[in-house]
């Protein structure tokens, strides 16, 4: 199994299936971990009192990418190689994930945790993506590749029933 991201549910997801399963987790770049408590305080208490969590140049203080929210307990697992951390694969060849060190790995489900604006560009070459290069699923469950459920979560379960307003596609797959 490999779950893409590098941000909180994919870390978090990947860390509790590992602990039943053989998980990797794919990232485009190294994992960045911000603490949960800061001077005795949760690190959302810290974002709402500076309102970086409602100002507009707060994911911009980001640079694209955001922090693992963690008290130890993820980093802890991912150094422990459950789930074991890798750069993001190089290419999918049916089901099987080629990594970047040529070596092939055959996964039955690839979760895709990437956000409110994914790329998923690597799915093209496996033709699991439609015109408009959004995943094709039914339900979350490729339409295109037999055996394999996508999930690219980017919502409540309320917006998945709806178009999303900005992109105009259904979530989860926006």
């Amino acid at each position: 199994m490999v779950v893409v991201g590098g941000g909180n549910s994919a870390v978090q997801i990947a860390v509790e299936l590992a602990e039943v399963a053989t998980v990797s987790i794919a990232t485009r770049g190294r994992l960045l971990w911000q603490p949960q408590q800061i001077l005795g305080r949760d690190f959302h208490w810290w974002l709402v009192r500076t309102r970086l969590d409602t100002w507009g140049l707060g994911p911009r203080l980001a640079k694209g990418s955001v922090p693992v929210i963690d008290d130890g307990r993820y980093r802890a697992a991912i150094r422990t190689g459950r789930p074991d951390h890798r750069p993001l694969f190089a290419r999918l060849d049916g089901d099987d994930v080629v990594w970047a060190d040529g070596s092939r790995e055959q996964v039955d489900v690839l979760i895709l945790a990437t956000g409110f604006r994914p790329e998923v560009g690597y799915l093209a070459r496996i033709a699991a993506l439609d015109e408009r290069g959004t995943p094709v699923h039914d339900g979350g469950v490729s339409s295109t590749v037999r055996g394999w459920a996508l999930w690219v979560w980017s919502g409540s379960a309320a917006s998945a029933r709806q178009p999303c307003a900005e992109c105009a596609a259904t979530p989860p797959m926006c």
